[in-house]
Protein backbone atom coordinates (compact mmCIF):
# COMPACT_ATOMS: atom_id res chain seq x y z
CA UNK A 1 0.00 0.00 0.00
CA UNK A 2 3.05 2.53 0.29
CA UNK A 3 4.61 1.98 -2.72
CA UNK A 4 1.27 2.08 -4.46
CA UNK A 5 0.39 5.59 -2.51
CA UNK A 6 4.23 6.59 -3.20
CA UNK A 7 4.14 5.93 -7.06
CA UNK A 8 0.40 7.95 -6.93
CA UNK A 9 2.38 11.18 -5.40
CA UNK A 10 5.25 10.85 -7.60
CA UNK A 11 2.87 10.55 -10.56
CA UNK A 12 0.80 12.94 -9.73
CA UNK A 13 1.19 16.51 -11.59
CA UNK A 14 1.77 18.36 -8.54
CA UNK A 15 4.77 21.17 -7.41
CA UNK A 16 8.23 20.03 -6.04
CA UNK A 17 7.18 21.32 -2.74
CA UNK A 18 3.78 19.68 -2.69
CA UNK A 19 5.21 16.18 -3.41
CA UNK A 20 7.68 16.81 -0.66
CA UNK A 21 5.45 17.12 1.97
CA UNK A 22 4.40 13.99 1.58
CA UNK A 23 7.75 12.29 2.39
CA UNK A 24 7.79 12.35 6.32
CA UNK A 25 4.82 10.34 6.47
CA UNK A 26 6.26 8.11 4.03
CA UNK A 27 9.24 7.91 5.71
CA UNK A 28 7.20 6.71 8.65
CA UNK A 29 5.34 4.10 7.84
CA UNK A 30 8.05 2.29 5.87
CA UNK A 31 10.03 2.87 9.17
CA UNK A 32 7.05 0.90 10.19
CA UNK A 33 7.14 -1.97 7.80
CA UNK A 34 10.52 -2.24 8.58
CA UNK A 35 10.64 -2.78 11.93
CA UNK A 36 7.84 -5.24 11.55
CA UNK A 37 9.69 -7.07 8.79
CA UNK A 38 13.03 -7.06 11.00
CA UNK A 39 10.78 -8.50 13.88
CA UNK A 40 8.82 -11.11 12.10
CA UNK A 41 12.70 -11.96 11.18
CA UNK A 42 14.37 -12.15 14.29
CA UNK A 43 11.42 -14.00 16.37
CA UNK A 44 12.24 -17.37 18.00
CA UNK A 45 11.19 -20.30 16.89
CA UNK A 46 8.22 -21.66 19.34
CA UNK A 47 7.29 -18.26 20.28
CA UNK A 48 3.23 -18.15 20.09
CA UNK A 49 1.75 -15.55 17.26
CA UNK A 50 -0.43 -13.94 20.67
CA UNK A 51 2.61 -12.74 22.60
CA UNK A 52 4.37 -12.42 19.10
CA UNK A 53 1.32 -9.61 18.31
CA UNK A 54 1.79 -7.79 21.98
CA UNK A 55 5.80 -7.97 21.63
CA UNK A 56 5.38 -5.76 18.17
CA UNK A 57 2.03 -3.67 19.29
CA UNK A 58 4.98 -2.40 22.39
CA UNK A 59 7.34 -2.10 20.00
CA UNK A 60 5.73 -0.19 17.70
CA UNK A 61 4.09 2.03 20.03
CA UNK A 62 7.78 3.12 21.45
CA UNK A 63 8.49 3.76 17.69
CA UNK A 64 5.67 5.79 17.15
CA UNK A 65 5.79 7.87 20.51
CA UNK A 66 9.75 8.57 19.40
CA UNK A 67 8.24 10.04 16.42
CA UNK A 68 5.81 12.10 18.06
CA UNK A 69 8.94 13.12 20.25
CA UNK A 70 11.46 13.88 17.12
CA UNK A 71 8.43 16.29 15.57
CA UNK A 72 7.67 18.22 19.37
CA UNK A 73 11.17 19.37 18.62
CA UNK A 74 9.54 21.99 15.87
CA UNK A 75 12.99 21.11 13.65
CA UNK A 76 12.78 23.53 11.11
CA UNK A 77 14.33 21.68 8.56
CA UNK A 78 11.71 18.68 9.11
CA UNK A 79 8.55 20.86 8.55
CA UNK A 80 8.96 20.61 4.43
CA UNK A 81 8.88 16.89 4.98
CA UNK A 82 5.71 17.28 6.80
CA UNK A 83 3.76 20.34 4.68
CA UNK A 84 4.19 22.75 7.27
CA UNK A 85 3.99 23.00 10.86
CA UNK A 86 -0.04 22.91 11.41
CA UNK A 87 0.80 19.38 9.42
CA UNK A 88 3.72 18.71 11.82
CA UNK A 89 1.76 18.90 15.24
CA UNK A 90 -1.28 17.00 13.54
CA UNK A 91 1.07 13.62 12.72
CA UNK A 92 2.39 14.48 16.14
CA UNK A 93 -0.77 14.02 17.91
CA UNK A 94 -2.02 11.09 15.08
CA UNK A 95 1.32 9.41 16.28
CA UNK A 96 1.02 9.82 19.90
CA UNK A 97 -2.96 8.97 19.42
CA UNK A 98 -1.90 5.45 17.58
CA UNK A 99 1.16 5.33 20.30
CA UNK A 100 -1.31 4.64 23.31
CA UNK A 101 -3.91 2.68 21.02
CA UNK A 102 -1.15 0.23 20.66
CA UNK A 103 0.05 0.08 24.10
CA UNK A 104 -3.44 -1.04 25.02
CA UNK A 105 -2.95 -4.45 23.37
CA UNK A 106 0.46 -4.33 24.04
CA UNK A 107 -1.00 -4.84 27.70
CA UNK A 108 -3.33 -7.18 27.21
CA UNK A 109 -1.66 -9.07 25.31
CA UNK A 110 1.85 -9.40 26.32
CA UNK A 111 1.09 -9.00 30.16
CA UNK A 112 -1.62 -10.81 30.78
CA UNK A 113 -1.05 -13.64 28.69
CA UNK A 114 -1.09 -17.45 29.70
CA UNK A 115 2.54 -17.22 28.25
CA UNK A 116 4.00 -20.45 30.76
CA UNK A 117 8.06 -19.58 29.68
CA UNK A 118 8.78 -21.34 26.78
CA UNK A 119 13.02 -21.66 26.19
CA UNK A 120 12.88 -18.20 25.01
CA UNK A 121 10.03 -16.54 27.22
CA UNK A 122 10.03 -16.32 31.22
CA UNK A 123 6.65 -17.21 33.39
CA UNK A 124 4.38 -14.00 32.92
CA UNK A 125 2.77 -15.10 36.28
CA UNK A 126 6.21 -15.15 38.77
CA UNK A 127 7.51 -12.36 37.09
CA UNK A 128 3.88 -10.04 37.31
CA UNK A 129 4.90 -8.66 40.48
CA UNK A 130 8.27 -7.41 39.34
CA UNK A 131 9.47 -3.52 39.73
CA UNK A 132 9.80 -3.63 35.93
CA UNK A 133 6.07 -4.43 35.39
CA UNK A 134 4.97 -1.71 37.43
CA UNK A 135 6.73 0.47 36.74
CA UNK A 136 6.03 -0.12 32.90
CA UNK A 137 1.88 0.05 34.18
CA UNK A 138 2.86 3.22 35.94
CA UNK A 139 4.09 4.37 32.88
CA UNK A 140 1.60 3.44 30.65
CA UNK A 141 -0.91 4.87 33.24
CA UNK A 142 0.99 8.59 32.78
CA UNK A 143 1.11 8.17 29.18
CA UNK A 144 -2.79 7.79 29.11
CA UNK A 145 -3.55 10.57 31.07
CA UNK A 146 -0.82 12.74 28.72
CA UNK A 147 -2.80 11.59 25.33
CA UNK A 148 -6.12 12.20 27.59
CA UNK A 149 -5.64 15.61 28.52
CA UNK A 150 -3.83 16.98 25.37
CA UNK A 151 -7.50 15.98 23.16
CA UNK A 152 -9.67 18.61 22.89
CA UNK A 153 -12.62 17.58 24.05
CA UNK A 154 -11.24 16.36 27.92
CA UNK A 155 -9.21 19.38 27.79
CA UNK A 156 -12.71 21.86 27.59
CA UNK A 157 -13.76 19.26 30.45
CA UNK A 158 -11.41 19.56 32.54
CA UNK A 159 -10.81 23.51 31.81
CA UNK A 160 -7.19 23.48 31.19
CA UNK A 161 -6.03 25.84 28.95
Amino acid sequence: MIVIYAIRIARAPLDARLKKRHAGPLSVATGAVMLYLAWDWLRPEGLSAVYFVGEFAGVLSVYLMSCTLVLATRLMWLEQWFGGLDRMYRQHKLYAVWSILLLTPHLLLHFFSDFDGSQYGYAHRAASVGMGHLLGAVSAVGLLLLVLISLGQVGRILRLP
